[in-house]
């Protein structure tokens, strides 16, 4: 789809932006389609943010579980997330996954508004740090 036209005042407008398909048959809401936060982490060792957005800090809660605190919270906790991650040493392949209230070990790790949990294990299924972490968040800040 590219961008064949702007509605409102302009992409910087508070209205909602739409944006016209190539043949002009599609309608989509700009600012729906917009990643509301993302960050990108070294998970070894003492965690570090590579860089993010929309994210106030990041958590190391146990071999490989993390907990991502959100600045601006979302509307609801039903955001949607795509995350990825690798370990480099001697090749391990590692997953990145949601933890569901049942499997995350903190007592106080719910996902909410503002916050997400996410995990990342081997293929073994045994939790492991991930030398990076990727993750984008997607859905109505409140």
């Amino acid at each position: 789809m590219a961008l064949t036209q702007v509605r409102g005042d302009g992409l910087n407008s508070d209205a909602i932006s739409t944006v016209n398909s190539d043949g002009g048959a599609v309608t989509t809401s700009v600012v729906q389609g917009l990643a509301k936060a993302w960050h990108t982490l070294h998970g070894t060792d003492t965690i570090s943010t590579l860089d993010s957005l929309n994210i106030t800090s990041i958590t190391d809660s146990g071999t490989g579980n993390y907990a991502i605190f959100i600045n601006n919270n979302f509307a609801n906790a039903n955001y949607a997330s795509t995350s990825s991650s690798a370990y480099a040493s001697g090749g391990v392949k590692t997953f990145t996954y949601d933890r569901t209230d049942s499997e995350v070990r903190n007592a106080d790790s719910t996902d909410g508004t503002g916050r997400h949990n996410l995990s990342t294990s081997n293929p073994s299924g045994s939790d492991t740090d991930s030398n990076w972490i990727n993750a984008v968040y997607h859905g109505d800040l409140a």
